[in-house]
């Protein structure tokens, strides 16, 4: 711990980091007002954290910069940075052909590092640093207005959203393990090793996608007694919910539903009014196919919530709903969750009409095949004129996952080449 002075010489103590982050922003905004949570709310007064929580997003939503500290630069600080620009300006769709089609020595003929290059060593550290394992990242780095958030490394900076595309690389299998061959599996496979900005990304994707996962849904050909809504959120998590020490609970808990509900408010009140238009227009279209017989569904409480978050504040529908003592559920109690589960999945409709999760480096035309003792269907890409297929991943279809689509004539089945 480091003892700084506040005002009137009132000496306190704060940690390492704070003191290195304070130092360096002293020099870079020295006449600008700062807020930080460490000195601006008194952690040891429980009244006065519990009042300051529940605002804490509207501060990042109308600060002019979220800087985010990572601590004080390494020797190879200047180095790491160009490579994680390099991989943020490939875009997703080269990441992805990586990931099925490319092997990990191509990475040369983008002018990128040899799988091998101890670089590489390096840009795993940079994305495992402390900041990445912390609970509160999701604020810094989602509800800040888009552009403003900023890392600070050191004397180096890079926008929030260039660090999250250079976490793509770690996306693909096939390419993050070639890369990262030296470092010791399971290490690998528990560190968060962008998966945290991963994570991060598909908040925030969620957030400004929404018109297009509603476009999705409304395509879907789900029966008038299946809740399109209630399927689309228990499909972003496979419809489980893990407690940590415990079983994970299947079906997933109806409690998540008004968490997701309350994590979309934020979107439609932030979002264009045309966005909140065009979503009503869709959920309108969804109600029509819905069933008279369920009149507390998901999609008709996604509706008024819609109506509620154009014109009224946050949570307020929960209340008018519940009562007024109601306390109102976490957003992040679903996001944070279904992000978990789905940081390397996307979201995408079979043309059955049916609602699924499966690989990022899914694309149109490849198909969903039930396989004889795999738990999971799988996405498999048609590879060869003899009818060979690759393995792109497991998928979560809703409604077939446990045994609802395998075929009850032996004679259904057949044999396929795996490449």
């Amino acid at each position: 711990m480091r003892l700084i002075k506040l005002c009137r010489g009132i000496p306190w103590a704060v940690s390492a980091n704070l003191f290195s982050a304070l130092v360096h922003l002293r020099e870079t905004f020295s006449s600008a007002y700062l807020w930080i949570d460490a000195l601006c709310i008194n952690q040891d007064d429980v009244i006065e954290r519990q009042a300051q929580v529940p605002i804490m997003d509207k501060i990042y939503r109308k600060a002019d910069q979220v800087i985010i500290w990572l601590g004080p630069s390494t020797d190879t600080s200047e180095e790491v940075l160009r490579l994680v620009r390099q991989v943020a300006n490939l875009g997703s769709k080269v990441i992805e052909q990586f990931g099925a089609d490319l092997h990990a020595d191509c990475l040369c003929h983008h002018q990128l590092p040899h799988p091998t290059a101890d670089i590489w060593h390096r840009y795993l550290e940079f994305y495992d640093q402390r900041w990445f394992h912390r609970s509160w990242i999701i604020q810094e780095a989602v509800l800040a207005q888009p552009g403003r958030s900023i890392v600070h490394w050191g004397p180096w900076t890079m926008p929030w959203s260039e660090v999250l595309a250079g976490s793509q690389i770690f996306l693909p299998d096939r390419l993050r393990k070639a890369i990262f061959s030296r470092t010791d599996p399971h290490t690998l496979h528990s560190s968060p090793v962008g998966r945290n900005a991963l994570r991060i990304g598909l908040i925030a994707a969620a957030s400004s996608d929404l018109i297009a996962i509603l476009k999705l849904v409304a395509g879907t050909s789900l029966d008038s007694s299946s809740d399109p809504v209630e399927v689309l959120w228990r499909t972003m998590i496979w419809d489980v919910y893990g407690h940590g020490h415990t079983v994970d609970e299947h079906p997933a808990p109806a409690s998540l539903e008004d968490a997701f509900l309350t994590s979309l408010i934020p979107v439609l009140q932030d979002g264009p009014a045309e966005q909140v238009a065009e979503a009503k227009v869709i959920i309108t279209s969804l109600l029509q196919r819905l069933s008279s017989s369920r009149p507390l569904s998901t999609t008709r409480k996604l509706h008024q919530v819609i109506c509620y978050a154009s014109t009224r504040t946050d949570h307020e529908w929960y209340k008018a709903h519940n009562g007024a003592d109601y306390a109102p559920p976490e957003a992040d109690k679903y996001s944070s969750y279904a992000s978990g589960v789905t940081w390397s999945q996307r979201l995408f409709a079979l043309d059955n009409g049916l609602l699924a999760m499966g690989p990022q480096s899914g694309v149109a035309g490849d198909e969903a095949w039930i396989i004889s003792g795999c738990p999971f269907p799988m996405i498999l890409r048609p590879s060869g004129p003899q009818g060979e297929y690759r393995v792109l991943g497991r998928s979560y279809i809703h409604g077939f996952m446990h045994g609802e689509g395998a075929p009850d004539d032996d004679h259904a089945w057949r044999w396929v080449c795996l490449v």
